[in-house]
């Protein structure tokens, strides 16, 4: 503007400079962070039409070939261009067939109405780069549409104003208007400048916008589909540990299965390999035959038996139920355990009686497992020929039966102690087994809602205490909470 008057050549050379600087930026700040295809067609775009406004601004300076011919068809190259840029943000390539038609026809229109006047030539350009615009608008409403991107909103408005003024333009000038635009440009040309200002600089920064959405979008996605999969590796490796300690108790109690059978087979082959030789001379001695066979199928029997306790161990580690409380007679249920024993065993036991009560709501089975490890595990760590005591007794917080087993063995480390209830928990040098024994018994306690525990003996050796509530249900988490010397373990 010089006093009031508006210098258009100025004003598209300030519009070419700033349509051209925009997409710079814009792929500047966007290389490397977002496809290259459409940052590409975006910018190409964006330049090319800067380019033809920088033309126009040279009118009179340089031929009108270039000014008029180029100019426009730089401008129409540029909107499918940028077209093709937005259509590829919603995964629409551009339909070349529908660019070649706007550019063959805009082209077609300049160059017919400039056979006529300049008035129309002005005219026709301006509805081509109305239509342009107006296809720019769209084609960014419709991404909004289906994205809802802001940034892709902004992009139509501003080109949906540049569309509308320069159609107004059009209509207010017609056919004959171009030299009153020369002779008083201070009129409605100064509005299509502005309105192409806002189309450059609101384009090229939604442009920028809507792509650094996406990629704010991408990285949210990436970092979802990452947290995604670290769930599903630390529940892969969950599963894993799981598997693991499974196939490590199946290992256990396969190992438990064989040692507690292996013996017994070995002397109940002894005993009929004795039988055997006893009945082969003459003549047969019949009562030592009988006695040996006697003694194999005595050997049997405790196969069946230990086979039996085997089982039960094996179902009662792998399992996670409950106990199946009944009333049991409790003199009853100790002479069987005790009969589980070896016989060469069993005299060594002395049960002490310290309760009145007959009968216990326990489960038979689990209580009987739970003894037979308990005296078969003092007795093997005491000496040849010693005592061991069963001693049979009540407490009282919570109610409770109170079995406790005193042998007069060497003791058990402080080391050892701490870990005694937990699964290979066995000390050097001890008997053959694989520290399962105080596990099951651990087991049987915890189904009972009950607890186990252990204390050196005063004079040598150790007390294991089992004890068995006997009132509510709720006794069980008192019992916990009491007696927390569960965790606490021994030689198997």
């Amino acid at each position: 503007m010089s006093g009031n008057r508006f210098d258009t050549a100025t004003a598209l050379c300030l519009l070419g400079l700033i349509y051209v600087a925009m997409p710079v930026m814009v792929g500047v700040v966007l290389r490397g962070r977002h496809p290259a295809a459409r940052l590409g067609a975006w910018c190409g775009g964006a330049a090319v039409y800067g380019a033809a406004c920088l033309l126009l601004a040279l009118r009179g300076a340089i031929p009108d070939f270039w000014t008029v011919v180029v100019a426009n068809l730089l401008a129409l190259v540029s909107y499918p261009l940028s077209v093709a840029a937005l259509r590829l943000e919603i995964g629409r390539p551009l339909r070349w067939h529908h660019a070649l038609f706007f550019m063959v026809a805009g082209a077609a229109a300049v160059a017919l109405a400039a056979t006529r006047s300049t008035g129309w030539r002005v005219l026709a350009g301006d509805l081509v780069q109305s239509a342009g615009t107006g296809w720019l608008a769209w084609t960014a409403a419709t991404v909004w549409r289906q994205t809802r991107s802001r940034s892709a909103r902004l992009i139509a408005g501003a080109f949906a104003g540049a569309s509308l003024t320069l159609a107004w333009l059009a209509l207010q000038l017609g056919p004959g208007g171009w030299p009153r635009v020369l002779d008083n440009p201070a009129g409605a040309t100064q509005w299509v400048i502005v309105a192409g200002v806002v189309a450059a600089i609101h384009g090229s920064l939604g442009y920028l916008g809507m792509a650094l959405e996406r990629l704010r979008l991408q990285e949210l996605a990436q970092a979802r589909r990452l947290a995604l999969e670290s769930t599903l590796q630390v529940t892969a490796e969950r599963h894993a540990r799981r598997l693991r300690t499974w196939l490590d108790e199946r290992e256990e109690l396969l190992r438990l299965l064989a040692h507690e059978v292996r013996q017994p087979l070995n002397n109940a082959t002894a005993a009929l390999q004795a039988a055997h030789r006893a009945l082969a001379p003459a003549p047969v001695d019949a009562g030592a035959a009988s006695g040996r066979v006697q003694r194999a199928v005595g050997v049997l029997g405790r196969i069946v038996a230990t086979l039996d306790h085997t089982l039960a161990a094996t179902a009662l580690l792998a399992g996670s139920g409950h106990a199946e409380r009944r009333d049991v007679d409790v003199d009853g249920l100790v002479a069987l355990a005790i009969g589980d024993l070896d016989p060469g065993w069993q005299p060594r036991v002395r049960v002490d009686r310290g309760t009145g009560a007959r009968s216990a709501a326990l489960d038979a089975g689990l209580l009987r497992l739970a003894l037979r490890n308990l005296l078969a595990n003092a007795l093997a760590y005491s000496p040849p020929g010693s005592e061991v005591l069963l001693r049979i007794g009540d407490d009282g917080a919570p109610p409770a039966l109170l079995f406790e087993v005193c042998d007069q063995g060497p003791g058990i480390e402080a080391a050892l102690a701490r870990r005694l209830f937990t699964r290979g928990a066995r000390a050097e040098g001890s008997v053959a087994g694989h520290g399962l024994g105080l596990v099951v018994v651990r087991r049987v306690a915890e189904l009972h809602g009950g607890w186990v525990t252990h204390e050196p003996r005063p004079g040598g050796g150790s007390v294991f205490r089992l004890g068995l509530p006997q009132g509510r249900p709720e006794a069980s988490a008192t019992a916990d909470a009491a007696y927390p010397a569960l965790s606490s373990p021994r030689k198997t």
